[in-house]
């Protein structure tokens, strides 16, 4: 699970972990552009290998969904990479299990 996976080190990070063999992403981002980024991802992948999700992950509403989502299509995440912009101390860790990405 990547935040901020639209652009910059979110987005680069979920191509190189896809180049490296990973079986599953998920891509959350604020910005409509998270879902051409997973399109391309997948199309260089040749399979589906990423899911959108497009949201503000400071709200924890948006977080439990996606959260929920991914948990029943794929199982619990077992990595969390927090590369959106945020500032917020509480939002910016990578805790999965609980949700506070």
């Amino acid at each position: 699970m990547i935040t901020g996976a639209a652009g910059g080190i979110g987005q680069a990070l979920a191509l190189d972990m896809v180049r490296r063999g990973a079986a599953g992403m998920a891509l959350v981002d604020l910005s409509d552009r998270v879902v051409q980024v997973a399109r391309e991802i997948n199309n260089e992948a040749g399979r589906q290998v990423v899911i959108a999700y497009r949201g503000n992950t400071t709200d924890t509403a948006f977080r439990q969904e996606v959260y929920a989502d991914v948990t029943a299509k794929a199982g619990v995440p077992r990595i969390c990479v927090p590369a959106a912009a945020i500032t917020k101390d509480a939002l910016s860790g990578a805790d999965c299990g609980g949700i506070a990405w």
